[in-house]
């Protein structure tokens, strides 16, 4: 016991607690960042890069259907005949890709 019953600590030892606080910090922030990704995910060999790789895959393939379906969009509203059709889906479609495009509150 150090001073007024206190524990005393050398600096080594001081630095291998801060180590491990460090540690700690570091895999809370680990689970945290993977909250959501199943075990078998994770389990099945799962990392940073595979997950990225995967992220930039879906954002590629939302960009492709956002365009095709802003091209459906823009063909619908020019032909005549669609003059009857309701425009509701067509407000249905431009709402969705307002909102993927961060141009609309969700």
């Amino acid at each position: 016991m150090g001073v007024g019953g206190y524990m005393s600590y050398t600096k080594e030892e001081i630095k291998i607690e801060e180590q491990k606080l460090l540690a700690r910090r570091r895999a809370a922030r680990c689970v945290i960042a993977l909250e959501g990704l199943s075990d078998d995910a994770l389990d099945g060999g799962w990392n940073y890069k595979d997950f990225s790789v995967y992220v930039c895959k879906l954002e590629k393939e939302r960009d492709e259907l956002l365009e095709a379906l802003e091209q459906m969009v823009s063909t619908a509203e020019r032909v005549d005949c669609w003059e009857s059709f309701p425009s509701a889906p067509i407000e249905v479609a431009l709402n969705a890709i307002a909102k993927a495009r961060g141009e609309q509150d969700e």
